[in-house]
């Protein structure tokens, strides 16, 4: 049951507004205050159990935070129902010998859902990182990572066609039915370059740079018959340089971070210094600090991916991962598909709508505690949002 209402005056202090409706039955009763333009200003029940017959509830004419809201025409809506439900579906592989559970130093960090299939993927060590079940328990396959260290930050399916967002800012697509990989692509940023050594024998370079929270990697160019630099990230030296073979995760003449690292104190610090006392730095190409994505969503043969370090959000071509449109948003958290040239997205407090054509970002609903991840189901349409913090609550 959804119920909607006008209310025509605010609430003056000490006499809330009262809200009055019925309830048929029993149930779980959702209940939240919108403004004229249909934004969500303040939830007031959220699957709050009630009793069938006469409610009453008051509003004392404050938004989520807290705040009086300004003058105008306010509606209420409310929804009734039996609530959501956890129903027990099957198990997922087992921890070890036949049909291996991905995951071992901790349990799966992403999943997708299309067609009646359920793709998984975890950290793993020497083991299957993804796999694809039925909801009969049934697994097709397992697949393992093709990168060192690449981890699924992010998987998505589209009827039969797969997305591995790896944490290392690689995507594959990926053929559903056979685990063929069919396509991949770099799906990174370059917030900056640092300035590299020029004409100097000191044996070690030091550069910071500011940067916003996030997580970056940093990529050494070099030329292909250097000497491999030695090189910390905030005094870590968890680094790879490849210079002598190609490598299959990527071009002859470069390293990265293998685990992307955060700033500390708001900056991050690169320290090089040289392997041999007569090696020069006229070797050293570039110094790249790269913000990977770290979120992806498919549907409707549309492919959207998030950018928390860079903010912002961008669609995708799926052939060669070429951005085809871009939209910047401020704390962006994660991204949905929600019909043709159309996606929604969590950032900071907000759940806002996004287009391709660049039309501005539309504020969808707001007051949100500390939203995480956003879905949309593509045949319905209806949404769902993660709230973390004091919430920890999952909103439809």
């Amino acid at each position: 049951m959804v119920g909607i209402s006008l209310l025509t005056r605010l609430a003056v202090a000490g006499e809330p507004f009262e809200i009055r409706y019925d309830l048929p039955a029993d149930g779980k009763v959702s209940l939240a205050i919108y403004n004229e333009a249909g934004q969500q200003v303040r939830t007031l029940l959220a699957a709050a159990p009630q009793r069938a017959g006469r409610q009453v509830l008051g509003w004392d004419g404050l938004d989520a935070q807290g705040q009086p809201v300004p003058v105008g025409r306010y509606s209420w809506k409310l929804i009734h129902g039996p609530g959501v439900k956890a129903e027990y579906l099957m198990s997922i592989g087992t921890s070890m010998g036949i049909e291996h559970f991905p995951a071992q130093h901790g349990g799966p960090i992403s999943v997708a859902v299309s067609d009646g299939a359920i793709y998984m993927g975890a950290a793993v060590e020497g083991s299957p990182m993804f796999a694809k079940w039925r909801f009969d328990g049934h697994m097709e396959w397992q697949g393992w990572s093709w990168e060192a260290g690449a981890d699924p930050a992010s998987l998505a399916a589209d009827k039969d066609q797969l997305y591995f967002l790896a944490s290392t800012g690689d995507c594959f697509a990926i053929d559903g039915t056979n685990n063929h990989r069919t396509a991949s692509w770099r799906a990174d940023h370059v917030m900056t370059t640092l300035a590299v050594p020029l004409l100097t024998t000191q044996m070690e370079y030091n550069v910071s740079t500011p940067l916003p929270s996030g997580a970056y990697y940093v990529r050494v160019t070099t030329r292909q018959s250097a000497t491999p630099f030695n090189v910390w990230v905030n005094g870590d030296n968890n680094f790879a340089t490849k210079t002598s073979q190609p490598q299959s995760w990527g071009p002859l003449m470069w390293g990265i971070t293998l685990m992307p690292v955060s700033p500390q104190n708001g900056a991050l610090t690169v320290r090089l210094s040289r392997s041999q006392p007569d090696q020069s730095w006229s070797d050293l190409g570039k110094i790249e600090i790269i913000s990977a994505a770290t979120r992806v969503d498919a549907a409707h043969g549309e492919i959207v991916m998030a950018n928390i370090g860079a903010q912002f959000v961008a669609w995708i071509t799926r052939s060669n991962g070429q951005v085809r449109s871009s939209v910047t948003l401020s704390n962006v958290q994660d991204v949905a598909v929600r019909g043709a040239g159309a996606a929604v997205a969590v950032a900071a407090d907000k759940l806002v709508v996004l287009k391709r054509d660049g039309t501005p970002p539309r504020l969808l609903a707001g007051g949100l505690v500390s939203p995480t991840r956003v879905t949309v189901d593509p045949v319905s349409g209806e949404m769902w949002v993660v709230e973390t913090g004091a919430s920890q609550q999952i909103k439809h």
